[in-house]
């Protein structure tokens, strides 16, 4: 798969793609905690719009709790023969939170206090992110910003979100990023993992204790891959067909 104009990086990241499969059958291979820990650690450092992070992961490891979730999660073969299984939420509910804690922990690890770029992050996790998350619960101020939006789109290119459902999006998307982010790492690890779609997610939110307003972006299996299991051939379409230069 690597060409001798690959750095040694670029031929790492390669085997780790090669090696990361939606694995469904595992052996009883249990994960280390310190194998889980540092994926989680790594998946925190996945790019994030605003730096709001709106992750957080909810490990599943005894017998009783797994079977559990794997019932909620339609009894899909990954989720019955996983070692453990990983809940990624996504806590956009969170954002007054989030959005003062990144600001704290800015101010108080910037080298400089008088650095420009505070005063924009004072202003971004003070006023315009609290501002651009708050959605009432009828949807006015979403239809609000989405009118003006369009009205300043007239002159000029712009973003055109706003709505409950934007901004579901976007979170979704960013909690994404960390979940593959964290795949990455358990394959780099040697282990295995499978994410999943199929699940009751309203049933997963009470099963953890979760407010209504948390959302179930995926389930992912873990354990190591059962070595005597097939794995169906890795189909992808090719690079023409996907790939265009503008």
């Amino acid at each position: 798969m690597s060409s001798p104009a690959q750095t040694t990086p670029a031929r790492v990241l390669d085997e780790i793609l090669a090696h990361r499969r939606a694995v469904r059958q595992f052996a009883a291979t249990p994960l280390p905690d310190e194998v889980v820990h540092r994926s989680v650690q790594r998946a925190m450092l996945a790019p994030s719009s605003g730096n709001m992070q709106f992750w957080e992961f909810y490990r599943v490891k005894t017998p009783a709790k797994k079977e559990v979730l794997a019932h909620l999660c339609l009894s899909q073969d990954a989720a019955l023969n996983a070692a453990e299984l990983m809940v990624v939420v996504v806590r956009k509910d969170l954002y007054r939170q989030r959005a003062r804690r990144v600001l704290e922990e800015t101010l108080q690890l910037a080298p400089d206090p008088q650095a420009a770029y505070l005063q924009k992050a004072r202003l971004r996790y003070g006023k315009t992110y609290p501002m651009y998350y708050f959605m009432d619960p009828l949807g006015i101020k979403g239809i609000f910003t989405r009118l003006f939006l369009r009205l300043k789109r007239l002159t000029r290119p712009g973003v055109l979100t706003g709505s409950a459902c934007d901004l579901r999006v976007t979170a979704h998307k960013n909690v994404a990023l960390a979940a593959q982010t964290f795949m990455l790492s358990i394959a780099a690890e040697g282990y295995d993992s499978c994410p999943m779609e199929g699940f009751d997610g309203p049933r997963i939110r009470r099963f953890l204790g979760l407010p209504r307003t948390a959302e179930i972006s995926m389930v992912i299996a873990l354990g190591k891959a059962d070595p005597h299991a097939e794995l169906p051939p890795r189909v992808r379409l090719s690079m023409e067909e996907v790939y265009r230069e503008v």
